[in-house]
């Protein structure tokens, strides 16, 4: 058991150290004492990675050993009523970025939606599969087998 038998606790993350995976957490009921480097448990380490640190600011939960508040881990990040869920239904799953792109996925509909900011960069072969509909005309167009001008 960790200090006093707490084995768990809620806090707010107070810093990041991205390369290493790690965040420190304010622990507002141990009298805001700051925990040790705290690993972020993930999804994937090895042969899939999945990439996450918690924001400064955000609550998590913390899982601490018996060396108490100097080593543990964060566990996730916890809703609240500051923080509540942006989604309402079980079939959604949804990323949602800080400068307001959002990745969702419909499970009941079988839909993926990317409303991107910014650029969207795809890297490799691309098969699109299925009916592509776009609104755009072609400057130059000419019969025959000749290139094609640019999109308009």
């Amino acid at each position: 058991m960790a200090i006093n038998g707490n084995v768990v606790a809620v806090g707010i993350v107070s810093t990041v150290n991205p390369k290493d995976g790690t965040v420190k957490v304010l622990l507002p009921a141990k009298d805001n004492k700051i925990t040790g480097d705290l690993s972020v448990v993930t999804r994937g380490t090895q042969a899939h990675k999945d990439y996450w640190i918690p924001a400064i600011g955000e609550q998590v939960l913390c899982l601490f050993d018996m060396d108490g508040i100097n080593h543990g881990w964060v566990v996730g990040a916890v809703w609240s009523t500051v923080d509540a869920p942006v989604v309402s239904d079980a079939n959604i799953r949804q990323i949602k970025f800080s400068d307001g792109t959002k990745i969702t996925y419909d499970n009941g509909k079988h839909t993926l939606d990317i409303q991107c900011v910014g650029t969207i960069n795809i890297n490799g072969h691309t098969i699109i599969d299925g009916k592509v509909f776009m609104n755009h005309t072609h400057d130059g167009v000419e019969s025959g087998s000749g290139n094609t001008g640019g999109v308009a």
